[in-house]
């Protein structure tokens, strides 16, 4: 009886660390390869579990039936000046121009949208996914921060974030706590490979500006998938 005893203990404790392997505390500052990062601290009772890589981190966790993952990597640019990542902020869209016709099966539509955002205290650009009931609840982020990293190249710091309306009813505070991790995650994060001098003496760096919950309020344009044709200025 007292070896059925130990045994169950024995499998309770190392369940429990292999449940827990890969799982990180709040406020836990994680260091990369190019750039460092603090886990939000909101609802410490959820913990976050970690993946991550050289020059990668993968971040996700449940919290009451809905799903926070977010994603951070460094790359090679495709462009070959960084302001021009930040030349649709200038650009004039014609509504009839471009939204000639109705969407009438909204079934099928995706509603994207670009905004302005601002991380490590890089100008970045953000699209942001909004689907309809077809393919799911799944409210996606992508985020594009251009920089000029120490060997003279031009690199992406590249954020992709998601949250899932998994439960019947979200709590509206869940999509909150969702946006105030945001805003902690984006706040910490400090890049390592980044040319400063360059960067300042170009004008591309923005001490003063912080990630703001609200930006995706202000789009730059939106748009209809998958009908990308059809796109519509929003704002001036």
């Amino acid at each position: 009886m007292k070896y059925l005893v130990w045994f169950l203990v024995a499998f309770v404790f190392s369940g429990c660390a292999f449940k827990c392997k890969r799982c990180v505390d709040a406020n836990t500052t994680i260091v990369a390869q190019t750039f460092t990062y603090k886990i939000p601290s909101s609802h410490n009772k959820n913990r976050w579990r970690l993946v991550g890589g050289d020059n990668y981190e993968v971040i996700y966790r449940s919290i009451n039936n809905n799903y926070e993952d977010i994603s951070i990597t460094t790359r090679l640019s495709e462009n070959k000046k960084i302001k021009q990542k930040l030349k649709i902020e200038e650009k004039k869209w014609e509504p009839e121009k471009y939204f000639e016709n109705t969407v009438k099966d909204t079934y099928e539509t995706v509603y994207c949208k670009d905004f302005i955002e601002y991380v490590a205290n890089l100008k970045c650009i953000t699209t942001t996914i909004i689907p309809s009931s077809r393919y799911g609840n799944l409210l996606d982020y992508y985020t594009y921060c251009d920089y000029y990293g120490k060997n003279h190249e031009i690199k992406t710091l590249f954020i992709n974030r998601r949250f899932s309306l998994n439960s019947i009813k979200t709590d509206k505070q869940d999509f909150q706590t969702f946006k105030q991790d945001i805003k902690e995650l984006f706040d910490s994060i400090v890049i390592h490979d980044i040319d400063t001098a360059r960067m300042e003496k170009e004008g591309l760096m923005h001490y003063d500006k912080r990630y703001d919950p609200n930006a995706e309020y202000n789009p730059l344009m939106q748009w209809l998938h998958p009908a990308y044709e059809y796109k519509l200025k929003i704002n001036d």
